[in-house]
């Protein structure tokens, strides 16, 4: 199925503040999604809120992109969860979300909602684009637990006296601990009794932390949760599906995620090697172009295939050289890379404890 283009013709007047790209649209902020896009009552739910900071659909297929808290990533699952789909899954990806609009125009978020419809890549392998994804990002470690947790129960407890000096000397010495309070100040949400409580320890917690950490997300038991290695294992395993529409979706997936260019290159330099079907190969160039001056060791490859037999091969290929060789360097801060790499690790075992104990 696909939208026909003079829908989003008509649409394109009511939309004043999107752009239409084509067969795609996009939107920043947060104005109301209507149903005229037909994406149902779960999904308008979904996505018709606050946090909402961009979305975009190409060829009816959308994407939503959203900024907020733990309280807000946790109201974001639950309305995931009510979104009819045969297959869906959760997954967490190490540091800030960054996407960009259709003009390149940089957008931050905190997690992202996608649920395929209109033209979309099927079928059954590795890669198809068949589930409904929540992929939230991990933007800090967990807390250390704190070094007196019978103090921090004390002030939990002083929340909910009737002294307003009681109350305000609890407040601060819990803000005071920061981020290592959050989780006993979350267990101590749950069981709150009346509104007043609850009020109190929301505007405490609040205070504490804004960070969405592992420990903040409560995960359905029965949706698949999955961290980047899980990404990059489909994509280099049907890099060598026998089908080349599925190899060179393959190939584009590998590079969208958040591994370093240094992990990718190989599996880019061995496609540009053995590859010989069109879509792939044009996939291949797109990922190199994708990761700019990262991708200079690919030139020698890329120059090869200028003397393709495939006009398209060859124009691809070109273009990713000229975009390659004009590209800038974006050196990573070290310690950017570093908090990086401890929250892949981080989730990593997360994925694989979480995992077992669904065994």
């Amino acid at each position: 199925m696909t939208r026909p283009a003079v829908v989003l013709a008509l649409l394109a007047a009511s939309l004043a503040p999107e752009r239409l790209h084509a067969l795609a649209t996009e939107q920043l902020g947060n104005k109301p999604i209507g149903p005229g896009w037909g994406f149902g009552p779960q999904l308008l739910e979904a996505v018709n809120v606050e946090e909402r900071v961009y979305w975009h659909e190409v060829n009816g297929n959308p994407t939503f992109f959203f900024k907020g808290g733990p309280r807000e990533v946790n109201l974001a699952i639950r309305r995931f969860m009510a979104i009819p789909h045969d297959k869906r899954e959760i997954v967490l990806l190490p540091g800030p979300g960054a996407t960009q609009t259709f003009d390149r125009k940089p957008v931050a978020y905190d997690w992202s909602l996608h649920v395929p419809m209109g033209f979309y890549f099927g079928g059954d392998s590795e890669v198809a684009d068949n589930r409904a994804v929540l992929t939230i990002h991990i933007n800090a470690p967990v807390p250390p637990a704190p070094t007196d947790p019978a103090a921090v129960r004390k002030w939990v407890a002083d929340l909910g006296s009737d002294d307003f000096k009681t109350r305000e000397r609890a407040s601060k010495e819990l803000t005071a601990l920061g981020p290592s309070a959050a989780k006993m100040l979350r267990e101590a949400l749950a069981g709150a009794k009346t509104a007043e409580a609850r009020d109190r320890l929301e505007k405490v917690l609040a205070g504490v932390t804004g960070a969405i950490t592992l420990d903040v997300l409560d995960l359905p038991k029965d949706v698949p949760v999955v961290g980047l290695e899980a990404l990059l294992e489909r994509s280099r395993k049907e890099l060598g599906n026998k089908a080349p529409d599925v190899r060179g979706y393959a190939v584009s997936c590998l590079v969208h995620g958040l591994a370093a260019a240094e992990e990718v290159l190989p599996d880019l330099e061995r496609l540009l090697k053995t590859e010989t079907a069109e879509y792939p190969l044009r996939c291949a160039t797109s990922s190199a172009t994708f990761l700019g001056e990262a991708a200079k060791p690919l030139l020698p490859l890329l120059q090869a295939h200028l003397k393709s037999k495939d006009e398209n091969v060859r124009n691809a290929a070109q273009y990713a050289i000229d975009a390659i060789e004009k590209a800038e360097p974006k050196p990573v801060p070290e310690a950017e890379a570093k908090a990086r790499a401890a929250l892949r690790k981080e989730i990593r075992k997360f994925v694989v404890e979480r995992d077992k104990k669904q065994k």
